[in-house]
Formats: C-alpha cells, sequence, structure tokens
C-alpha cells in the first residue's frame, strides 16, 4: 500500500507539478500567520517550545485524520494526497531545466532568479560549487526526505519531516534570532539526520561510489563542524563526489562546464531515485512473503 501511495504521489506531482503556487508553503504560512494573530503571546513564539510543539501538533492531527480515514480506499487517498502536498515546491528537474534554459536565451534575470530559488536551503552560499552542492540538498529536501519518512511512518512521517524543514525559515521570518529559530535548525537537521545518510548512500550507488565515499570521509574528518552543519555538508559533497566520471586515459573528473553539470545531477537524481523505489519494492515484497 505505502509504495502504490508513492507511485502515485510521483505520478501526479509530474502531472500536476506545474500548476500555479503547487507545493507552495501558502497555507501551511497562512496557518500560522493566523495562530499567531489568535495566540498573542510573545514570549512563546521565540521560545524554545514554539517550533517543537508546531511540528508535534500537525504530525499529531495527522496521525487522528489517518485513524479517522481507516476504510482502506480512503486510507490510501488520504496518503497519497499527504505525500503529493509534501512534495516539492516543484520537482527539481524541472527547475534546473528552467535555468538551463534561460542560460541558452540569455535571460539573465530568470537565470539570477532561479539560482537564488535553487541556493536557498542550509549553507547557502553563492559560487559554482555551493551551487551544485546545494542542489543536491533541494534534491533531498524535495523528494527523498519526504519519501523516506513516509516510508518509514506513512502521511505523518512525511507531514513531521516537511514541517521541520519548513520551520527555520517560518521562524527566520517570525521571529529571527530567537531561541525559536534556533531550535527549529536543529529539529530541521535531527531530522534529515538518518535520511540524510541514506540519499547520500543512494547518491554513491548511482555515481560515482569511490570518490563519493572519500568525499564523505572527508567531511566525517573535519573535527570543529558543528554535527548539524556535518548533515548539509555530507549530502552536498557526496553529491559532488558521484558526479566524477573515471576514465582510463585521464582518471577521475568531472564535467567542465556548468549546464553539463547540471544535467548530470537531474540524471543522477533519476538514478538515485529508481534506486530507492527498487528497495522499497523489496522492502515490500518481503513483507508481504513473510
Amino acid at each position: 500500500m505505502i509504495l502504490i501511495g508513492i507511485l502515485i504521489a510521483l505520478a501526479l506531482e509530474r502531472l500536476l507539478g506545474d500548476l500555479p503556487h503547487m507545493g507552495e508553503p501558502w497555507l501551511l504560512r497562512g496557518m500560522l500567520q493566523n495562530l499567531r494573530r489568535v495566540l498573542r503571546w510573545p514570549a512563546f513564539w521565540s521560545s524554545l517550545a514554539a517550533p517543537m510543539l508546531l511540528v508535534l501538533a500537525g504530525t499529531a492531527l495527522t496521525v487522528w485524520l489517518e485513524w479517522w480515514l481507516q476504510p482502506l480506499i480512503f486510507d490510501l487517498a488520504f496518503s497519497v494526497g499527504v505525500l503529493f502536498l509534501c512534495l516539492g515546491p516543484r520537482d527539481l528537474a524541472d527547475d534546473i531545466k528552467r535555468l538551463l534554459r534561460a542560460r541558452e536565451e540569455g535571460d539573465e534575470e530568470a537565470e539570477r532568479s532561479l539560482t537564488l530559488r535553487l541556493l536557498l536551503g542550509p549553507g547557502r552560499r553563492q559560487s559554482r560549487r555551493f551551487l551544485i552542492g546545494a542542489l543536491f540538498i533541494q534534491s533531498h529536501e524535495r523528494l527523498f526526505g519526504v519519501l523516506i519518512w513516509f516510508f518509514l511512518a506513512g502521511p505523518a512521517g512525511a507531514v513531521f519531516y516537511r514541517l521541520a524543514s519548513r520551520m527555520p525559515r517560518f521562524m527566520n521570518e517570525m521571529e529571527p534570532g530567537t531561541q525559536a529559530e534556533s531550535l527549529a535548525v536543529q529539529l530541521h537537521a535531527a531530522a534529515a539526520w538518518i535520511p540524510v545518510r541514506a540519499t547520500s548512500a543512494l547518491y554513491m550507488l548511482a555515481g560515482s561510489a569511490d570518490t563519493a565515499a572519500a568525499q564523505w570521509r572527508t567531511v566525517n574528518g573535519v573535527e570543529d563542524m558543528p554535527w548539524y552543519a556535518r548533515t548539509w555538508a555530507t549530502i552536498a559533497e557526496v553529491g559532488c563526489g558521484s558526479l566524477t566520471a573515471s576514465t582510463e586515459s585521464e582518471g577521475p573528473s568531472v564535467p567542465s562546464e556548468l549546464d553539463d553539470c547540471l544535467r548530470e545531477v537531474v540524471s543522477l537524481q533519476q538514478r538515485a531515485l529508481l534506486i530507492l523505489l527498487a528497495f522499497f519494492a523489496l522492502f515490500t515484497a518481503g513483507g508481504w512473503v513473510t
């Protein structure tokens, strides 16, 4: 049932992902803004309790709705709907294709806008290296992190991860520089700790495993890096290492042109997704057999 829900949600994302405002957090942002107007308690919104309670409340509501919709067909429809809403905001491949089109057409404004959108996330910096690393972080945030949590805990898992991933930005907009923002950042990294490493392993399997493993060891060898920063550094560096191709004459090399790197990121994501779906199918089939 979980695998069927994943496949349907992915198909719907491909079909409907380009609709205006699809996948953008307007609903969640509106709910938080209205809740803040009702709950006029500044000490709460700037406290450590705010991000934790908001994430737990959303997850608990999803668990209750899933229990209430226990009949099989409603449960499947609910699972597909929740996963579809938690994916995105858009397929990373679509944004990369738009960026490539803007570069080909010389549309500097569209290129700048798309680049800034793709750089959003933990550790944002503007350079080619960090752009490619940010793409792998975006790939995890938009797709793999949600899918892994959905597979582990159903709709509640997908909602939990999506709320945790959105919370740092919301807290930065509402209560910047407070304990609430600091905890939101760490809560996001904690929720991503296992999925990030699973996704990094998928990139290794889908790309250059030796170089990716070397990059992973390099990140783990940095002693003065905070644990939450190491999470995002791991997936960025392992992803970049996975892009490396080996040839007998030239040895390890990476695409020299940015456009080629962007296309290879899309290809690597597709291969990694196929590996993940195959794992899900194998695990599900094993459950049916036993």
